[in-house]
């Protein structure tokens, strides 16, 4: 801590002033992967919705979800789709969900 009173002498700066005091020495592979689990929550997040029978195969419409947007974007009805207004799109599922007898 320099003095509100400044000369030459005390601009100079000493080096052990600016070094970094408490120097971590480099972790190998282990060390860092061990202070990552010890900072790593027990609690896992998200929810993996488990099928009714594990054995059984995906829907069409299941395999239509994942399927890259880049093979779907030029089809009709999904440009059309992205077309629709709030309230089509509220009557299209109206109209879907009655077909099906949910509603």
């Amino acid at each position: 801590q320099a003095s509100p009173e400044r000369s030459e002498e005390s601009e100079i700066l000493n080096p052990s002033n600016i070094e970094h005091i408490n120097k971590h020495k480099k972790q190998n592979k282990e060390e860092r992967l061990e202070s990552i689990k010890k900072g790593r929550s027990e609690k896992k997040f998200g929810i993996k919705k488990a099928k009714m029978d594990p054995h059984a195969s995906t829907t069409n419409t299941d395999k239509r979800k994942h399927k890259p947007f880049m093979m779907v974007v030029h089809k009709r009805s999904v440009r059309e789709r992205s077309k629709k207004s709030f309230a089509e799109k509220q009557r299209d599922l109206k109209k879907k969900l009655l077909r099906a007898g949910r509603y």
